[in-house]
């Protein structure tokens, strides 16, 4: 259900509202007493219309380990970036830590791909917990696809994917992602 409201969220900022949040991390959501989810501030968002990004010496404003690589290129925002960080903000929360969390992240989110989910929580001896979902799995790496288009192309993408049939989930995750198998991806990272 949070997922829910977050996807409905990011869906009228960038649709309605025209803004790209881009600092969107578990920090900026909260749940109210009514268990509603709010996101939170906006004090970095840009209007779509903006043509140029507001520089802070190499990156552009927000949290380095959330953002996708066009945004700390200091590329013109984009939802896409919204999509990115929603990968990276799930990815944490599902294993305790963001998808790059020491060393160079910069390079990391140009050059690595994150492990799976499942991969993480072994690395940081997370266990006698529920796993994870292949649709999370699947969801979260697809967001945090270094090419945009790659990327879902919307939150209500992100939402009908987590709402739609089995069979169609799977068509839609060979679409965005394929996994390496679990002999070529090392269980801790480089890194």
């Amino acid at each position: 259900e949070w997922t829910k409201q977050l996807c409905e969220a990011l869906d009228y900022a960038h649709n309605h509202a025209r803004v790209v949040h881009r600092d969107l991390k578990p920090s900026n959501l909260m749940v109210n007493q009514k268990g509603e989810l709010k996101v939170t501030d906006f004090g970095i968002a840009r209007s779509l219309g903006d043509s140029v990004s507001m520089m802070t010496g190499k990156h552009t404003s927000g949290t380095l380990i959330y953002m996708s690589p066009q945004q700390l290129d200091g590329a013109r925002g984009s939802p896409l970036d919204d999509i990115y960080s929603f990968g990276a903000t799930i990815y944490e929360l599902l294993t305790s830590k963001p998808p790059f969390y020491s060393g160079n992240i910069d390079r990391q989110v140009h050059e690595r791909t994150p492990p799976r989910m499942s991969f993480r929580r072994e690395e940081l001896d997370i266990v006698d917990t529920e796993p994870i979902d292949e649709t999370w799995e699947a969801l979260v790496a697809a967001c945090l696809q270094k090419d945009p288009a790659l990327r879902p192309q919307s939150a209500l993408d992100i939402l009908s994917f987590l709402t739609a049939s089995p069979r169609k989930a799977t068509s839609k995750i060979a679409e965005w992602i394929s996994f390496p198998s679990r002999k070529t991806e090392p269980k801790t990272a480089p890194w």
